[in-house]
């Protein structure tokens, strides 16, 4: 049998993370290194497919990645620096918002995903800087939520969930730190929990079916055959898409068949 492919040679300045993939959703650790793709036969590297790239976010479970050529690099990483300090210095002059390249952006969101992004790059780790001005500014809601996303990238969750119900704490009607606790209840298998933070969420969102698609995972999980299924008639009735959507609506009957209910006309 003859053995042929590519995959990534001569991996260099390796930074190993946790997080959330976004392909496959799992939660596992995170490779971020410089290589070339080549093809190769029985595993030898022969012919060069493409340029030396930065892979991001490389997946444990999944494989899966996100490719920056190193020539795009360095600009990069000259856009990150600067709204990470647009960011800090909005968040420290008391603003929940900055102007991000003529739209408003969350200060707080921004500010971690940038500094993460920063250190997945290079292996530049500017979290403690930040944090530490955070801290000595009286800023505990950035701080709170920042150490969160600090945590999860080092595969602390519980301390991550700490974290984060503070900073619910310090902004009980903000949004974000509940769907940043939340994920983490769910990854975790705390459905009960989910269900309070999920429910709390949904009441303060705008966009609520993002929030209900969450919760038909966690009632699911609760087996609680009511409010799922009254879960998938909210989404039904919110996006009328998801009524040629097979496996929402097979997910659907499936749950309405459990209790021997009718399921709404399609």
């Amino acid at each position: 049998m003859i053995i042929y492919g590519s995959k990534m040679y001569g991996k260099s300045r390796v930074v190993e993370t946790w997080g959330y993939c976004d392909s496959c959703g799992a939660y596992s650790k995170r490779q971020n290194y410089n290589a070339r793709k080549w093809g190769h036969l029985y595993f030898i590297p022969l012919i060069p497919d493409g340029p030396r790239v930065r892979v991001l976010y490389e997946c444990a479970k999944c494989s899966q990645g996100l490719h920056i050529p190193e020539t795009e690099v360095p600009a990069m990483l000259s856009d990150l620096c600067q709204t990470r300090d647009n960011a800090l210095n909005a968040i420290l002059a008391g603003q929940k918002e900055f102007n991000k390249n003529g739209e408003m952006a969350s200060c707080t969101a921004s500010l971690a995903s940038a500094v993460d992004l920063i250190y997945c790059l290079c292996g530049e780790d500017h979290m403690g800087d930040v944090l530490d001005a955070l801290q000595t500014a009286g800023q505990n809601y950035a701080y709170y939520l920042l150490n969160g996303e600090s945590l999860v990238a080092s595969g602390k969750l519980n301390e991550a969930a700490d974290s984060y119900s503070k900073a619910v704490e310090c902004e009980p009607e903000e949004v974000e730190p509940l769907g940043l606790l939340g994920s983490i209840l769910l990854d975790t298998g705390d459905f009960e929990g989910a269900r309070g933070i999920y429910e709390r969420a949904l009441a303060m969102s705008s966009d609520k079916l993002p929030v209900l698609g969450i919760l038909l995972t966690v009632y699911n999980g609760l087996g609680d055959s009511d409010k799922l299924i009254e879960t998938y008639e909210a989404c039904l009735g919110m996006d009328a898409e998801l009524r040629t959507d097979k496996k929402f609506v097979k997910g659907y009957k499936k749950a309405c068949k459990k209790i021997g209910r009718q399921p709404m006309a399609l």
